[in-house]
């Protein structure tokens, strides 16, 4: 798992479990193809 810092401002990402848009930190899987969460 990595912590990932916003870094592309128009990349848009949502959140696996509860599919928020994620703003700011996101957790990724490193071996899942489409796995983010956010930190809520």
């Amino acid at each position: 798992i990595f912590i990932f810092f916003p870094s592309d401002l128009y990349a848009k990402y949502n959140c696996t479990y509860c599919q928020e848009d994620i703003t700011g930190l996101r957790v990724k899987c490193v071996e899942c193809q489409d796995f983010d969460l956010c930190l809520q």
